[in-house]
């Protein structure tokens, strides 16, 4: 699982009620959503998924949107074809 935070950039004071999206995306133009949830009163939600089982490189996208503002940030993975 990861533990995701969700605080002000400056104060780093905890944004509650911030919806949180984690979504996997393809070369070949799918995307997948692996977790939505919201963050509790201190700003964390744990977020717990599993990767499909595709060979190859995506991209895994992580999204918090609040009345606050919105945060988005990209990590490529990549999965081996099991040989």
């Amino acid at each position: 699982f990861y533990r995701i935070q969700a605080a002000t950039d400056i104060t780093k004071t905890p944004l509650p009620g911030a919806v949180v999206t984690v979504k996997v995306a393809y070369s070949v133009g799918e995307v997948l959503e692996l977790f939505n949830g919201t963050t509790d009163r201190n700003g964390l939600c744990e977020a717990v998924f599993t990767l499909p089982s595709k060979a190859g490189s995506a991209v895994i996208i992580l999204n918090v949107n609040h009345q606050q503002g919105a945060f988005e940030t990209k990590a490529l993975v990549a999965r081996g074809s099991g040989r």
